[in-house]
């Protein structure tokens, strides 16, 4: 089956500098995810799943980046 592919950059500032930086990493996964998945549905007439993601801190921001694929456009669902 072909797909289609694209990539999402999110950043945000990291909640507490000095705090846990797994506690803050994992704080701000679900907004963010909240906001890719909901501007992922608009996308192109949406259908479009999340297979990876990935953190970084850049600084004072926390840089989250997503791939996400759907069936290419004339290819079946069922892959028959």
């Amino acid at each position: 089956m072909n797909h289609n592919y694209t990539m999402m950059i999110k950043t945000q500032p990291m909640p507490s500098p000095s705090g846990d930086l797994a506690k803050s990493l994992a704080m701000g996964v679900p907004v963010v995810l909240g906001e890719v998945t909901a501007f992922l549905d608009g996308l192109d007439g949406g259908g479009w799943e999340i297979v990876s993601h990935s953190q970084s801190v850049v600084q004072d921001q926390i840089a989250t980046t997503f791939l996400a694929k759907r069936p290419a456009v004339g290819t079946p669902l069922n892959g028959s």
